[in-house]
């Protein structure tokens, strides 16, 4: 069953006994219980205003709102969309047709760090973009691998580079445990940064970009480019920006770095991926 037809069918059973969820279609509320489930008339932006303004307090941990015909309401997607970046307290479970929200029973970061500790995550996926990153580093460069997951990257590249794995757990003994998000950054110099499925998890990706700068004078890393898609999509990826290619390369030259080399990996309806080699300012490509 669909996350759609799930959140329909609980809201007739709420209606049907009683229960102090809430199916919103008028503009006044007249309660002050906790809410497990409402479901949003989104006719009018006004309404979608008013109604989350009383009802968002309301919701308990784990409790859903539901707004229907979200993929074609134009202005009120795109109220929607800022209120779910405004709203990190609630994930994203579907945004297609439909929007549908739920309030999370812990902060944000602690679901990052829950998935992407587990090995699961990190493992038998992206080995064509990690090959194609690592035929980008010339032999006998150091490397530090940001976000390296699986260590991929480890086994493409070529005998002669010397390969430092990060990420913020212990991948392996010789990963240093660096959390982006929180400040830290490994220390050190190295000839070429690689950072594959890593921007589109960070808070601040100038101050990230700007600290790479400082530890390497080559950086090969991918990107998710936002591409008609609405930003709610994107939360339900748990993408915390939303760069479009011109975007990202002002973010990239504002931070100090000349992209060299662009190689499309992905496109979708939904978002293009790219793989960029990009170099410091005064600094030469073989570096």
């Amino acid at each position: 069953m669909s996350v759609k037809s799930t959140i329909e069918h609980l809201a007739r059973t709420v209606e049907d006994l009683g229960i102090p969820g809430l199916r919103v279609d008028q503009d006044t509320l007249s309660f002050d219980e906790p809410v497990a489930l409402a479901c949003i008339d989104c006719d009018r932006l006004e309404s979608i205003q008013g109604d989350l303004e009383r009802l968002v307090h309301r919701v308990s941990p784990g409790g859903m709102i539901f707004f229907a015909d979200y993929n074609s309401l134009d202005s009120r997607r795109a109220f929607l969309d800022a209120w779910v970046v405004a709203h990190p307290e609630f994930r994203v479970l579907e945004a297609g047709e439909s929007l549908v929200v739920q309030r999370r029973a812990r902060e944000a970061t602690q679901d990052h760090a829950a998935l992407w500790a587990d090995p699961a995550s990190v493992q038998g996926r992206w080995t064509e973009r990690a090959q194609l990153a690592a035929d980008m580093v010339s032999p006998g460069s150091s490397v530090l691998d940001i976000g390296a997951g699986g260590m991929a990257v480890r086994r493409l590249l070529h005998p002669a580079c010397r390969y430092t794995p990060s990420d913020f757990v212990q991948r392996s003994e010789d990963c240093i445990v660096a959390d982006l998000n929180a400040g830290q950054f490994p220390p050190g110099r190295w000839d070429v940064v690689t950072m594959l499925g890593v921007l589109e998890y960070i808070q601040e990706p100038a101050a990230v970009l700007t600290r790479i700068g400082a530890a390497a004078p080559r950086l090969v890393m991918s990107y998710c480019c936002r591409k008609g898609a609405s930003i709610a999509y994107r939360r339900k990826l748990t993408w915390v920006n939303d760069f479009t290619p011109d975007e990202l390369d002002v973010l990239l030259r504002q931070t100090g770095w000349r992209m060299e080399r662009a190689v499309e990996l992905k496109r979708l309806p939904t978002f293009t991926e790219v793989l960029l080699s990009c170099t410091r300012d005064g600094a030469s490509e073989t570096a």
